[in-house]
């Protein structure tokens, strides 16, 4: 019986699997479907490496809110943000970047941000820069991820990306993020 019980549930559940959702049953065997991305989700980057991807419900009206008004998708900034700190606010590089975007102190003066640490200020302040980026670079995302890593005078110097090892393999890994969350939110 308890078979029985537990093959209709999966049955039921397969549409929604189908279309992006997950399912779980938990200990009380109740069932969850839920279209969220989890906390705990991995994706496959470069040569089967992954990177755990962390939780970014908390800020998810934020990013939605700085990518409307600077009119970039919001997979761009969720991929961004996910590279730079995986949605760590307290995150803090070798060369002094901070925040949610890891903005350098430079950077955050020419987009008038105040306070790094403020997810708010940075999120806007880096999705402010990144517009800033794609007006330069025509559009052309490819160029404006490696200008956010490397800097835009390495960009228009190599005439695209800089041949840095750790420029091109962010560019590659912002870029499959960029595609996982795309899927991700057209699923709803």
């Amino acid at each position: 019986m308890v078979r029985f019980v537990f093959t209709l549930i999966a049955m039921m559940a397969l549409p929604a699997v189908a279309k992006g959702y997950r399912t779980y049953v938990d200990r009380e065997g109740v069932l969850h479907v839920s279209n969220a991305l989890r906390a705990s989700e991995r994706v496959t980057l470069r040569n089967g490496v992954e990177q755990s991807l962390g939780d970014h419900t908390p800020y998810a009206k934020v990013i939605a809110g700085a990518a409307a008004e600077y009119k970039l998708p919001p997979a761009f900034l969720l991929a961004i943000i996910a590279a730079e700190s995986n949605f760590q606010t307290d995150v803090v590089s070798r060369a002094g970047a901070l925040g949610l975007m890891q903005l350098m102190p430079a950077t955050a003066h020419v987009v008038y941000v105040e306070n790094r640490s403020d997810p708010l200020q940075n999120i806007y302040g880096g999705a402010r820069y990144l517009r800033l980026l794609t007006n330069q670079f025509g559009g052309d995302f490819v160029k404006v991820i490696a200008a956010y890593n490397a800097g835009p005078e390495a960009v228009r110097k190599a005439r695209g990306v800089p041949p840095f090892a750790e420029t091109q393999d962010y560019v590659r890994r912002v870029m499959k993020l960029y595609h996982y969350y795309q899927q991700a939110l057209a699923r709803g």
